[in-house]
């Protein structure tokens, strides 16, 4: 129990027929602060994200289509509900984003209860995306951070620039970003369940939601990273562990749906999509690779490449994905054969595309 007063900040959850799984985290109650504009006030803006202030033992209720369930935020502030349902509830006709309220039960919280949006995956769709953020959706260019650092620090969502040919590609597979919000709700319903994961810190979340609105981009829930100043949290490594582990979870979670896996070679994404598609045979229906630079892949990652072929998972890279949206932009993905289509036009115009990003 804090004294402290706290802000509730939840992160977008999902469920299916039997379990729901929500993310959220407590924060040291803040005065809001006023937009900034000159380049020094955005940089100090973006400090601020990575500098919030955790409080633990706050215990927080939530309620969700009559569940209810309560948890205990940690050392780094997060409460986490993995909860099934006594009896399964049915998902919709259409994917659209319910909503769960989380309360503070013993600590001060001026802003009260906080709505949290729960993905809803329709049953009208056979298939489900699984993207990467950093140089897959948005330039980020984490991948030469000596050249590109004013971009990483200074910018505010609306500076960013997005990949090419993401907004697209994603509209391509999913419809973009949705129709008009359900009542009661201020995030649009997906066409198609878009899930994220990133090795970006939880402290960009609201951060990288902005960006994605902005960008008519698909909403939906984020697996990102817990930062800390330690070899497995820093190590390159850590960050194809941490989406292969994200993937595997969420593969679990949804048996009945097939995954496309979109990411970049940059983070670790080709090693992770590896072993989603080996670990997990006939779940995967395709995987787009975008290059961030003009180097060639590395050994392991042409193994990698190698290895998902193998198994029969088509697989396209190229770097930029306008090429990759002229691939799928005949595809009929109102049927219950979708995913096969998938799979058939990324076999067919699978291409290897060189050419570098300016």
């Amino acid at each position: 129990m804090s004294a402290r007063a706290i802000t509730i900040v939840p992160y977008a959850g999902y469920r299916s027929e039997t379990r729901l799984f929500l993310r959220a985290r407590i924060l040291l109650h803040a005065r809001p602060r006023a937009v900034p504009r000159t380049s020094w006030q955005k940089f100090r803006a973006m400090a601020r994200l990575y500098a919030s202030r955790e409080v633990a033992g706050c215990t927080i209720a939530l309620d969700h289509e009559g569940l209810r369930a309560t948890a205990t935020s940690d050392a780094e502030g997060y409460v986490v509900f993995d909860l099934a349902f006594a009896r399964n509830v049915a998902l919709p006709r259409h994917s659209h984003w319910e909503s769960a309220t989380l309360s503070a039960l013993d600590c001060p919280c001026p802003d009260g209860p906080a709505a949290a949006p729960i993905l809803a995956p329709g049953t009208d769709i056979h298939h489900g995306v699984i993207s990467d953020l950093d140089d897959t959706v948005l330039e980020t260019g984490v991948w030469n951070l000596a050249r590109n650092w004013r971009r990483v620090l200074a910018s505010n969502p609306a500076d960013r620039i997005a990949v090419p040919g993401v907004e697209d590609l994603f509209a391509h597979i999913g419809g973009g970003a949705g129709g008009k919000p359900p009542a009661g709700a201020n995030v649009p319903s997906p066409s198609r369940p878009f899930f994220y994961i990133s090795s970006s810190p939880w402290n960009l979340y609201g951060f990288l939601t902005e960006f994605l609105t902005l960008n008519n981009l698909p909403l939906g829930p984020m697996t990102l990273k817990d930062w800390g100043f330690n070899r497995k949290t820093l190590g390159s490594k850590s960050h194809g562990a941490h989406k292969a582990n994200a993937i595997a979870a969420l593969l679990e979670f949804y048996p009945r749906l097939k995954f496309i896996l979109i990411g970049d070679d940059s983070q670790g994404d080709v090693a992770a999509y590896a072993d989603a598609v080996v670990s997990h045979p006939g779940r995967v229906a395709g995987v787009l690779i975008r290059h961030v630079d003009d180097a060639s892949l590395s050994a392991a990652e042409d193994a990698a490449i190698a290895a998902i072929r193998e198994a029969g998972v088509p697989v396209w890279t190229g770097s930029a994905f306008d090429a990759g949206s002229d691939m799928l932009a005949a595809l009929d993905l109102s049927s219950s054969r979708e995913v096969e289509q998938v799979a058939r036009k990324l076999d067919k115009a699978e291409i290897e595309h060189a050419a570098p990003v300016d």
